[in-house]
């Protein structure tokens, strides 16, 4: 992002620049996949460390690699199933 203002100017513009957490509209009512998001913590904490072996010690190797994705940020990330469209700035 720094890069594009950089190389465009945007006075007079105002540009605001916020988190996702800081928008009133993100709630689970309105974007369903954010009560899948909200388990991340949990399925991290349960496939972490040493608690990951003792829980897949009798899986099988196809069945502990299908686990692994579970804790990925591709996966668990709002912002991979939430896409925000800008205007485009002339």
């Amino acid at each position: 992002m720094h890069s594009w203002f950089a190389l465009n100017t945007l006075s007079p513009a105002i540009v605001e620049v916020k988190g996702v957490h800081q928008f009133d509209w993100l709630t689970r009512e309105n974007v369903p996949v954010l009560e899948a998001i909200e388990t991340q913590h949990t399925v991290r904490s349960r496939f972490h460390g040493n608690h990951l072996a003792r829980n897949s010690a009798g899986d099988s190797p196809r069945v502990f690699a299908a686990k692994l994705p579970a804790g990925s940020p591709t996966y668990t990330s709002v912002l991979n199933h939430i896409r925000i469209y800008l205007p485009e700035v002339q």
